[in-house]
């Protein structure tokens, strides 16, 4: 049985064809950065989600409203881990 790492290296290899990436110094400063960034961003959205949830009072009726705004969030969180993905993938591709 391969252990979780093996399966990584092996679903890595695969995506890139077998080629190993090696980044330098600068590439991986600024994929820190960005993934920095996206966390800021994300930890950012879900303070104003409990900030939105707390000042909402528990009437009947809001429930379509919580769950709206929790959908708004959802949207927020996939859109931000897109674009840092796509930035991580365009500093990577630059070597």
């Amino acid at each position: 049985m391969k252990s979780a790492l093996e399966l990584a290296m092996e679903k890595a290899n695969n995506i890139t064809g077998g080629k190993s990436v090696k980044l330098d110094k600068e590439q991986k400063e600024k994929i820190a950065e960005v993934r920095s960034i996206g966390e800021a961003k994300i930890a950012e959205a879900k303070i104003m989600l409990d900030d939105k949830l707390a000042n909402m009072t528990r009437k009947p009726g809001l429930f379509a409203e919580i769950e709206k705004i929790k959908e708004e969030y959802r949207t927020d969180i996939e859109r931000v881990e897109s674009d840092v993905e796509r930035k991580v993938d365009k500093i990577r591709n630059r070597s």
